[in-house]
This record gives C-alpha cells, structure tokens and sequence, in this order.
C-alpha cells in the first residue's frame, strides 16, 4: 500500500469518523451541563418548597394557637354564663320559696354542664339548695 493510498484512506474514511465522534463527545458534554443545571434548579426549587412548608406550618400553628385560645375563651364565657343564670335561679326561687319541675330540670342539665368544665362547691350548692325546694306546679 503506498503511502498515497494510505493517506486517501485516514482522510477518506477516518477523517469523517472522527468528525463523528468529537462532535458526539461535544453533544455528551452539552447534555451533561445541561443536566447539572437542571439538577441545581431543582435543588432550589426543592429548597424553596422546604422553606415554603415550613412557613405554612408555623402559620398553621399560630392558627390553632389562636382558635384553641378562641375556644377556651368561649368555653370561659358560657362556664360564666351559666354560673350566673344558676346564681340568679338560686336567689329567684329561694325568696319563692319553690321551682317548677322544668325550671329545676333546666337548672339541673345547665350544671350538668358546668360541672364537666369547673369544679366549684358554691356553685354545686346552690344548686343542691334550689333542688331541695318545693316542686310548684307553675
């Protein structure tokens, strides 16, 4: 084979493979870059989602922070309402001298209620009081 031949053959036929396979490796370089920054947008997106959960729970918890308080305060007021309504009943039917039958059940179920929630014994006496009085029939 002459070194003409040879010549003709590297050009003719490795030239183009070459071509092949730089431009291949150069494709395989792209890709990759573009794959690693892909990768880092999701990295920063994954973080921003993390700080974006974190930020909802905290918001959340003040929120049932607040409702728990709102209830606890609501659970206070009708305590205080019925404790009033009973010391009210209390001082009503005893210069009566008695209680209807349905006023005693409704003063009866109201510190049903009440006493789930407090334990008060002046409360629990007055009622004890207006039970032992005489049922009217009004």
């Amino acid at each position: 084979m002459s070194l003409m031949t040879f010549e003709t053959l590297v050009v003719g036929v490795l030239s183009p493979i070459l071509v092949l396979l730089v431009t291949f490796v150069i494709d395989m370089a792209k890709q990759r870059r573009a794959q690693q920054a892909a990768m880092t947008d999701i990295k920063s997106a994954l973080t921003k989602l993390e700080e974006n959960v974190k930020t909802l729970e905290s918001m959340v918890a003040k929120q049932e922070e607040i409702a728990n308080k709102h209830n606890l305060e609501e659970v206070e007021a009708r305590v205080s309402l019925i404790r009033d309504r009973i010391v009210q009943a209390h001082t009503w039917f005893m210069n009566k001298g008695a209680i209807d039958a349905y006023s005693l059940q409704a003063l009866e179920k109201m510190y049903e209620i009440y006493a789930k929630t407090e334990e008060n014994s002046f409360v629990k006496r007055l009622v004890a009081d207006i039970s032992g009085l005489k049922i009217s029939e009004e």
